[in-house]
């Protein structure tokens, strides 16, 4: 019978460099993601519409947003339409629902390049919030 070393080897190896190698999510600083937004806008979910669904990249959203105030940067616009990744294992956004109002860090707000500063990158707030 012959020696199952070099099995159990690239078992071992398998168990301790996956896992050093494996993405990790770090949370940044809130003032870092404000200085790397171009646009901080208030804004209140008008529509959302389902595009695509997928187990691996998740379920992609076209969400509508009407500005109700700016934070930082002038928007030049009224509403914008936000691409929204949810689940599966690209998907970080967060799930909006129409009439909720979220803040939402933007890196572009130019027609068909609207995005989030960075995934995830907005705060939902709950329903009554503001009166």
């Amino acid at each position: 019978m012959r020696p199952r070393r070099p099995l159990l080897v690239i078992l071992m190896w398998f168990s301790f460099v996956l896992p050093a190698t494996a993405s990790q999510i770090v949370s940044q600083p809130l003032s870092k993601l404000v200085d790397e937004s171009r646009f901080i806008v208030l804004g209140s979910v008008t529509r959302v519409d389902r595009i695509t669904t997928d187990k691996i990249t998740g379920a992609i959203y076209r969400v509508e947003v009407e500005i109700k105030s700016s934070i930082k940067g002038n928007p030049g616009v009224r509403n914008f339409i936000l691409p929204v990744r949810v689940g599966g294992l690209r998907g970080f956004d967060v799930s909006l629902s129409p009439g909720e109002q979220a803040v939402f860090f933007l890196r572009s707000l130019d027609p068909g390049q609207v995005a989030l500063t960075h995934w995830g990158s907005l705060a939902v707030f709950k329903e009554g919030y503001f009166h």
